[in-house]
């Protein structure tokens, strides 16, 4: 792992998506990684001279992976696959397939994070932990906006994110789910995700004043305000309360989301992790 990380930086600044995977001892998967690296633009010849180097690094440590020739054509330098050859196309969800439950928490990791042998280190063995001791699985995205291409618009996309080359998340399965009612009380779910939010600590640690994606982070991060919005909290807030001043759009971890609550239907409050199964009420 410590020598893809090290590859993390090269990738985004081709452009590229490093799209990676390591599940935990135990799993269904054992403890494995895999990892797809995409590039946009480039022949399939520019895409094995760039891959190279990793390769060789991986067989150097003793990870025995093929490494292809420089150039290999079939007369289409874009196209891995020779004409004729049969290559399975994904297969169709199924209609009515639900989509899977987890407990999920992520963190931006910066390019500082990657720029050093020390910080390399740092972050290396914070996502180590999270898997060995933690027993959580892992997904990490290598991926960073470029400013050559869009610029840096003021918007509200959290300012950590423009600096990010690591999007990583950690999750645990479908566990408290069955796509039609909670198979675990609130209470087992509200330990599960204090555990997950007390590992998380560590990320939070080794990138401080970082982030989190919203669309694939935990809504009740213990930092949601500034995980999701950063600085640009207080501007969104007034903008929220501008427009919405009764608060009638709604959602766990959106902007204006601390004024209300969710309590029991007849009114007790609730501690822990918050269900949708309530009445939502005015803080």
């Amino acid at each position: 792992m410590r020598a893809y990380w090290e590859y993390a930086i090269a990738i985004c600044d081709a452009g590229g998506l490093g799209y990676n995977f390591i599940y935990p001892e135990g799993s269904a998967n054992g403890l494995t990684f895999t990892v797809s690296i995409s590039l946009p633009n480039k022949s399939l010849a520019q895409y094995r001279e760039f891959v190279r180097p990793l390769l060789e690094q991986l067989n150097s440590l003793g990870i025995s992976l093929p490494i292809p020739t420089p150039k290999r054509s079939y007369g289409h330098d874009h196209n891995p696959y020779p004409p004729g050859s049969s290559h399975a196309s994904p297969a169709r969800r199924a209609l009515g397939e639900v989509t899977g439950q987890t407990l999920i928490a992520s963190r931006f990791f910066a390019r500082s994070n990657f720029a050093t042998p020390t910080a390399l280190a740092e972050a290396h063995d914070a996502i180590r932990y999270l898997v060995e001791r933690g027993n959580y699985t892992f997904h990490g995205m290598n991926y960073a906006p470029l400013a050559s291409l869009s610029g840096n618009p003021s918007n509200a996309v959290n300012p950590a994110f423009r600096t990010t080359v690591l999007h990583a998340q950690a999750y645990q399965g479908a566990e408290h789910w069955d796509g039609r009612a909670p198979i675990i009380s609130r209470e087992q779910l509200s330990a599960e995700h204090e555990r997950l939010q007390r590992h998380m600590g560590l990320w939070r640690a080794v990138t401080p004043g970082s982030g989190s994606y919203i669309n694939e982070g935990d809504a009740q991060d213990w930092e949601w305000k500034d995980a999701f919005y950063g600085a640009n909290y207080a501007r969104l807030l007034s903008v929220k309360r501008k427009f919405d001043p009764s608060g009638v759009f709604w959602a766990i971890g959106g902007v204006g989301s601390e004024e209300w609550e969710v309590r029991d239907l007849d009114g007790g409050r609730r501690e822990g992790i918050v269900m949708q199964d309530g009445r939502l009420c005015k803080v």
